[in-house]
Protein backbone atom coordinates (compact mmCIF):
# COMPACT_ATOMS: atom_id res chain seq x y z
CA UNK A 1 0.00 0.00 0.00
CA UNK A 2 2.64 2.49 0.09
CA UNK A 3 2.87 2.63 -4.00
CA UNK A 4 -0.36 4.19 -4.00
CA UNK A 5 -0.27 7.63 -1.78
CA UNK A 6 -4.00 8.81 -2.56
CA UNK A 7 -6.47 7.08 -0.02
CA UNK A 8 -9.31 6.91 -3.18
CA UNK A 9 -6.66 5.09 -5.08
CA UNK A 10 -6.45 2.97 -2.17
CA UNK A 11 -9.57 2.64 -1.52
CA UNK A 12 -10.05 1.76 -5.12
CA UNK A 13 -7.19 -1.00 -5.46
CA UNK A 14 -8.68 -2.83 -2.20
CA UNK A 15 -11.96 -2.95 -3.87
CA UNK A 16 -9.72 -4.67 -7.15
CA UNK A 17 -7.82 -6.77 -4.87
CA UNK A 18 -10.70 -8.32 -3.01
CA UNK A 19 -12.86 -8.54 -6.42
CA UNK A 20 -10.15 -10.11 -8.55
CA UNK A 21 -7.58 -12.08 -6.29
CA UNK A 22 -9.15 -15.18 -6.53
CA UNK A 23 -9.95 -15.62 -10.09
CA UNK A 24 -6.37 -14.28 -10.66
CA UNK A 25 -5.08 -17.03 -8.47
CA UNK A 26 -7.12 -19.94 -10.27
CA UNK A 27 -6.25 -18.80 -12.83
CA UNK A 28 -2.59 -18.51 -12.58
CA UNK A 29 -2.78 -22.01 -10.85
CA UNK A 30 -3.94 -23.34 -14.63
CA UNK A 31 -0.90 -21.96 -16.40
CA UNK A 32 1.54 -22.59 -13.96
CA UNK A 33 0.31 -25.72 -12.04
CA UNK A 34 1.97 -24.86 -8.94
CA UNK A 35 0.50 -23.14 -6.08
CA UNK A 36 3.48 -20.95 -4.53
CA UNK A 37 4.31 -19.44 -8.45
CA UNK A 38 0.75 -19.03 -9.13
CA UNK A 39 0.58 -16.51 -5.84
CA UNK A 40 4.03 -14.76 -6.89
CA UNK A 41 2.66 -14.32 -10.60
CA UNK A 42 -0.16 -12.49 -8.55
CA UNK A 43 1.36 -11.25 -6.32
CA UNK A 44 3.10 -9.39 -9.04
CA UNK A 45 0.61 -8.48 -11.10
CA UNK A 46 -0.91 -6.79 -8.34
CA UNK A 47 1.82 -4.63 -7.68
CA UNK A 48 2.14 -3.29 -11.43
CA UNK A 49 -1.38 -2.49 -10.76
CA UNK A 50 -0.51 -0.58 -7.43
CA UNK A 51 1.80 1.11 -9.58
CA UNK A 52 -0.54 2.43 -12.36
CA UNK A 53 -3.97 2.55 -10.24
CA UNK A 54 -4.67 5.82 -11.91
CA UNK A 55 -5.12 3.89 -15.14
CA UNK A 56 -7.18 1.03 -13.90
CA UNK A 57 -11.04 1.74 -14.33
CA UNK A 58 -12.20 0.37 -11.13
CA UNK A 59 -14.35 -3.35 -11.40
CA UNK A 60 -15.50 -3.71 -14.95
CA UNK A 61 -14.96 -6.04 -18.08
CA UNK A 62 -12.07 -3.77 -19.48
CA UNK A 63 -10.39 -4.18 -16.02
CA UNK A 64 -11.01 -7.78 -15.80
CA UNK A 65 -9.39 -8.45 -19.33
CA UNK A 66 -6.45 -6.31 -18.35
CA UNK A 67 -5.82 -8.42 -14.71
Amino acid sequence: MALIDDQNDRERFIELYDHYKKAAIIIAMRLLNNRTLAEDAVQEAFFRIADNISKVEGISPKTTSYI
